[in-house]
């Protein structure tokens, strides 16, 4: 089985946390272990030196005539080993008695002479260690000052041997917390291999089906959310590239019908050159067709990928829509229909200029190819406030309802968007009335 980057980052990222933590603890413990060994040493200097001073009045009290260094004499005979270093002086410093090394036994003799009843204190030896120092004054029966002290050595020594054996486990311990982060990764990630089999599972031709999501939701289950939305993206896309390539085949379908009828005809026997010309004419006609039904499929899959044009032009609403009535007045002509002006208001608009004149040209092309011969096809442009507005007018059978029908229509409701504007249709009496709603530039006027 190949190693898994995932799982080592993971086993990586446990064993650096669990040895955080162990070093964390250790430090923890080693600073505890100090301080309880540094007190322990100070109980038992202060309590030898209690106890010592207890027994030399003791010794005081049964020999009252006998002198005081034959006293001490007497107490430091029979006293059991204890601290490293036991020291007795009069009032003036002369040491009475004493055991223990005789150099420790040297450097704890001034601290005969210091102040105070009793305490304790810290003497520099060596850089092995120092001596814990105590002293007990007493008085007044018998005026001798106790002097006890222990090596240091021994508490700097265990405490190094504990940092050594710490600092030598923590690498092998991170180590196994690492291998055992890298164990336990595999467990933890079953849920993530079983994702990727339901993933797998999915049939491409068939993306209904959407991964299981638990109660309440983990992060796991929230990976889940996404790829279910990301799939209901994938299904809403294809269902929309399946509805563009039905509206190109239904709108390519009847001219090109035409061309291959007329064309077929034409071909069949001998014509008039009369004959000939109208059958061009209408080869023609279905041509021109399809080369605008060519340019709307562009401009609607443009719209449903979601590419939005650049909108910095300053557009003269009036000037495009008359630009746009002259370039429809062939079209118009063929289809057998009129092309009229109503009222034409001064409007600026910022937007594609380009969009624009095809948004009103399809307008025209869907009037005049569904309107009522006997009536002509009026187009206006009025001005309301901070609105513009564009209306196109025909007679003939009304539109269907709900959403904007015909693909000429459906751009027409794409480029009125983008530009912030809207699409309304409404029936007059026997009239349509098709207007685009958009927002005024700033200059326009009244």
């Amino acid at each position: 089985m190949p190693i898994s980057r995932l799982r080592l980052r993971l086993a990586a990222w446990f064993g650096a946390a669990f040895l955080l933590g162990l070093l964390v603890l250790d430090l923890g413990f080693l600073v505890y272990a100090h301080r309880k060994a540094e007190a322990k040493l100070t109980r038992e200097v202060g309590a030898a030196a209690r106890n010592l001073a207890d027994a030399i009045r003791e010794e005081r009290a049964a020999r009252p005539e006998a002198p005081a260094d034959s006293i001490v004499g007497e107490v430091l005979g029979e006293w059991p080993a204890g601290p490293d270093v036991i020291a007795v002086y009069d009032p003036a410093g002369r040491r009475l008695g004493a055991r223990g090394d005789s150099v420790l036994v040297e450097l704890v003799g001034p601290v005969a002479l210091r102040t105070g009843r009793d305490g304790t204190l810290d003497l520099p030896v060596n850089r092995e260690g120092g001596l814990r120092v105590a002293w007990r004054r007493l008085a007044p029966d018998l005026e001798v000052t106790v002097v006890t002290g222990g090596s240091t050595a021994g508490i700097r020594e265990d405490l190094e041997t504990l940092v050594g054996w710490l600092l030598l486990s923590l690498p092998l311990i991170g180590l196994g917390g690492a291998a055992a982060g890298y164990v336990l990764a595999r467990y933890a990630l079953r849920p993530v291999q079983a994702m990727a089999r339901e993933l797998d599972a999915i049939d491409p031709e068939r993306i209904d089906r959407r991964l299981p999501t638990g109660t309440p939701p983990d992060e796991l289950d929230q990976l889940s959310s996404h790829f279910n939305d990301l799939l209901d993206r994938l299904a809403g896309a294809r269902e929309t590239g399946r509805r563009f390539l039905a509206q190109a085949a239904h709108q390519l379908r009847t001219p090109l019908t035409v061309v291959r009828g007329e064309s077929g005809l034409g071909l069949d026997r001998p014509r008039t050159p009369d004959d000939y010309r109208a059958a061009l004419r209408r080869i023609n006609l279905a041509a021109e067709q399809m080369s605008r039904r060519v340019n709307e499929l562009f401009l609607l899959a443009e719209a449903q990928a979601g590419e939005l044009p650049a909108l910095t032009d300053r557009v003269e609403l009036d000037g495009l829509v008359m630009e746009a009535a002259d370039l429809m007045r062939g079209r118009a002509a063929a289809l057998g229909r009129a092309l009229e002006f109503g009222a034409m208001d001064d409007a600026l608009v910022t937007g594609a200029e380009s969009l624009l004149r095809e948004a009103v040209m399809e307008l025209l092309e869907n009037a005049c190819r569904h309107g009522s011969p006997d009536q002509p096809v009026v187009i206006s442009v009025s001005r309301l406030g901070p609105r513009a507005r564009v209306n196109v007018t025909n007679g003939g059978a009304p539109f269907p309802e709900g959403p904007t029908p015909g693909l000429g229509l459906s751009i027409v409701r794409w480029v009125t968007e983008i530009h912030g504007g809207t699409v309304q249709i409404a029936r007059h009496g026997p009239t349509n009335t098709v207007t685009l709603d958009l927002p005024a530039g700033a200059g326009s006027t009244l």
